[in-house]
């Protein structure tokens, strides 16, 4: 109350999984690349400004390798 209207924003946390995942039964935020792009668009479509992202790996390695490919192939594919 008293705030501007974009004084406060949406934010959404998630997971995501890397897979090779087809068809609309998929899971969101499970499949190819361009499948979570276009979940984290349909967000974007809602009013979702910020998204925090958790990101799997059993190791250290695995961990950076999936945040850097979230970096190299999905955030391209998205606006800002």
């Amino acid at each position: 109350a008293g705030r501007p209207e974009d004084a406060v924003s949406l934010t959404f946390s998630t997971g995501i999984v890397f897979n090779d995942s087809a068809g609309s039964a998929r899971p969101l935020m499970q499949g190819r690349p361009e499948q979570i792009a276009a979940d984290l668009r349909q967000y974007q479509d809602l009013g979702v400004s910020n998204f925090i992202i958790g990101f799997q790996g059993a190791t250290v390695p695995e961990l950076l390798e999936n945040m850097e490919r979230f970096s190299r192939e999905v955030m391209t594919l998205i606006p800002d």
